[in-house]
């Protein structure tokens, strides 16, 4: 039998906060949007490289099989689910930082997309950037922003 000691708990713990934390800031954006209390428009200072525009995705990146639904809510759902179990082995088995903090925003961000895909069917985009191609939320940059930290965790481990 497998007992956790103090420090994991306390670890697993602030992960779990922080990811709820950042689920929490997009989804209080996404309200807003939703509420109408953030308008459409290009953000101030961007110079036209950042603007706002809501967006439903029911389908996945770049809303490929909207059409699939319930698919892509199942398959959000088992995602979230499978990155859980990945942040709680990392904290088990690994006493890392940098590990720690990935997970935690791949967490958040695969949290707020996920509760997105449950509650309202579709999964509410608002930020278009750059070449204004894709719209996207907060939860996906985390959730970029995660990917790459352990990339380079794994490049710096095995290099």
């Amino acid at each position: 039998v497998y007992i956790m000691k103090k420090t994991n708990i306390f670890r697993l713990l602030g992960i779990g906060t922080f990811a709820t934390g950042l689920a929490m800031l997009d989804n209080s954006i996404k309200n807003s949007i939703e509420d109408g209390e953030i308008d459409n428009g290009v953000i101030e200072h961007t110079k036209g490289f950042a603007e706002i525009e809501k967006h439903h995705n029911k389908g996945l990146m770049l809303n490929k099989f909207s059409n699939k639904t319930k698919e892509v809510t199942a398959l959000s759902v088992f995602v979230m689910f499978f990155q859980a179990l990945i942040t709680l082995n990392d904290a088990l088995e690994k006493d890392d930082a940098v590990t720690d903090m990935a997970n935690a925003f791949i967490l958040g961000g695969a949290l707020s997309n996920t509760y997105d895909r449950v509650e309202r069917g579709y999964v509410v985009d608002y930020l278009k950037v750059g070449r204004k191609r894709a719209i996207y939320n907060l939860s996906d940059f985390f959730i970029i922003f995660g990917v790459i930290l352990r990339l380079i965790k794994a490049i710096k481990d095995n290099g």
